[in-house]
């Protein structure tokens, strides 16, 4: 293992993370794409530079990083790269509007990048996970059994390099009809949001 200091919002620092990585233990096979903050309140009220802080983060760190390291895996024709979205890119919620927006791109990018690099052997996928405890998004207010243990979001990550899936994977499994129920039933759907919105006060964690 080897632990390296980068600012994933600045190409050349991730350039530099590259470079130190392949001197260390040569080309990159698996990159995962995990930096990111959380967004949740009212829009309104949200400062410009927390907006944009966010986006940077969130949608240009995947990006940058996707940028660093792509081109060595599609040049060999090999590789996976795994972008950690959230469920909240695949439903929209009140009170975490940023939030949403940049996983939502996250997903798209993902699954764009998928279809042109496969033909070379190479992975694109969006693991889109529900509320998990962490350091930068604690869930001591939601019941346990809605909360994910980082083990299984890790052992997703591993079963999706190894089992070459692409190009999404939500977790838990559980809740995947439910994206079914938007696409289907629009109505129904957004009913739900709805009633949601109706007893969750806005700024609720979204992860």
């Amino acid at each position: 293992a080897l632990a390296a200091t980068c600012d994933v919002t600045e190409p050349a620092q991730l350039e530099t993370l590259r470079a130190v990585t392949e001197e260390a233990f040569g080309p990159t096979d698996v990159l995962v794409n995990s930096a990111g903050i959380r967004g949740g309140g009212q829009f309104t009220k949200l400062p410009y530079d927390d907006i944009e802080d966010h986006v940077r983060v969130n949608v240009l760190g995947v990006l940058f990083g996707t940028r660093a390291f792509l081109p060595g895996m599609l040049a060999r024709g090999k590789g996976h790269v795994v972008n950690i979205a959230s469920l909240a890119g695949r439903f929209a919620t009140p009170g975490n509007a940023i939030y949403g927006a940049t996983k939502h791109a996250v997903v798209a990018f993902s699954e764009a990048m998928h279809y042109e690099t496969e033909g070379r052997n190479v992975r694109v996928t969006a693991v889109n996970p529900g509320f998990v405890d962490t350091e930068g998004f604690p869930q001591g207010d939601l019941p346990d059994w809605v909360v994910l243990e980082m083990g299984t979001v890790t052992d997703a990550i591993v079963r999706v390099v190894r089992q070459d899936i692409a190009p999404e994977y939500s977790i838990p499994r559980w809740l995947s009809p439910l994206q079914l129920v938007r696409v289907a039933t629009p109505p129904l759907y957004r009913w739900g949001i709805r009633r949601l919105r109706a007893k969750r006060p806005a700024g609720g964690r979204p992860r």
